[in-house]
Formats: structure tokens, C-alpha cells, sequence
């Protein structure tokens, strides 16, 4: 009786390191552009906040790294699944958004796809996922964490006379 105990912890433990060996060789997906080192966020609100009160200039640009750090202080201290969120602004015009989500003892990369929309407040809207090569059955509570994260960062607290926004490789301008 003992043996088979012992015969169980030891396959559940075998199991268990072969799953964490796995995740560990997960491929990473890739983003359209490599990560910006973050920027401080006060150039980039004075900007925003100058172009929001109608002063000149007539558009406004913002760099991945200004998105980058605009976004991590919008988020900053809520608890949320995901760390190290990093923005990518693609030269196809859409917005990516890749982060690590700590998946027990493994951290585990992945990329959320969306666009930026014209509204006011600043808008986005997440249009896929990816993380490593995962399973559907494994991803799901991290496509939550990073719905959770678009929802509440979605303005960024950037309200003012959006009307065009224009994602390019490394930079999205917003006009009035």
C-alpha cells in the first residue's frame, strides 16, 4: 500500500516537472516591433494634455515608449494578472500589447492584437491573443487578465477632440 502511494507522488511529481519543462520551451509570440524602453510619463501628459485643450499642434504623436509608460501607471497597483506590459504600435496600423502572465513557477509571454479607435476617451479594442503555443484550456484565465487590463486602460485618461487616430511602425498620431 505504502509503494503505491509512494509510486503516485512520485509520477504526480514527474508529471508536474515534464509540465513545467514544457512551459518553460513554450515559443514566445513575436510583435511587430522590439520593446521601446519605457519613458516617464510626464512629457507625455503635458503633451496630450496641451493637444487635448485645443492648443497648437493640431495632432499629437506618441512613441511605443510613451504609450508603454502612460499604461503602466494607469494600471499601476490594481493586482492585475499580468506584468511588464509593453505597447507595439505596427506599421499595418494596429496595436499590440505583449506582457508576461506567471503561470505557477514559470513566467509565460504572450501578445494581445487590437486597434486604437477615434473616440473619446481614447479607445481599444483587443481582437486576439496569443501566449506561447498554450492550449485554449491553459490561456483562458490570462485572455481574462488581459481583457481586464483593455477595459480598464482603454482611455488611459486620454479624453479630448479625437477624431483621427494613425498607428504606424513605432508611433500613433491623434488629430483633432
Amino acid at each position: 500500500m505504502i509503494g503505491k502511494v509512494v509510486a503516485l507522488i512520485l509520477g504526480v511529481v514527474v508529471i508536474g516537472v515534464v509540465v513545467v519543462g514544457f512551459m518553460a520551451i513554450v515559443p514566445s509570440p513575436a510583435t511587430c516591433t522590439p520593446d521601446a524602453a519605457v519613458a516617464g510619463t510626464s512629457d507625455a501628459r503635458s503633451r496630450w494634455d496641451a493637444w487635448a485643450a485645443k492648443a497648437p499642434p493640431a495632432s499629437v504623436t506618441f512613441t511605443e515608449a510613451d504609450a508603454t509608460a502612460v499604461l503602466r501607471e494607469q494600471i499601476q497597483g490594481q493586482g492585475l494578472a499580468i506584468k511588464d506590459p509593453v505597447v507595439h504600435f505596427c506599421g499595418d496600423g494596429t496595436a499590440q500589447l505583449s506582457f508576461t502572465y506567471q503561470l505557477g513557477p514559470v513566467p509565460i509571454k504572450g501578445v494581445a492584437v487590437g486597434s486604437v479607435a477615434a473616440t473619446s476617451p481614447l479607445g481599444v479594442t483587443v481582437s486576439s491573443i496569443r501566449i506561447g503555443g498554450l492550449p485554449t484550456a491553459v490561456t483562458d484565465p490570462v485572455v481574462s487578465a488581459v481583457k481586464d487590463v483593455a477595459a480598464q486602460a482603454a482611455s488611459l485618461g486620454l479624453a479630448g477632440p479625437v477624431k483621427v487616430v494613425k498607428v504606424s511602425q513605432g508611433t500613433a498620431t491623434i488629430s483633432q
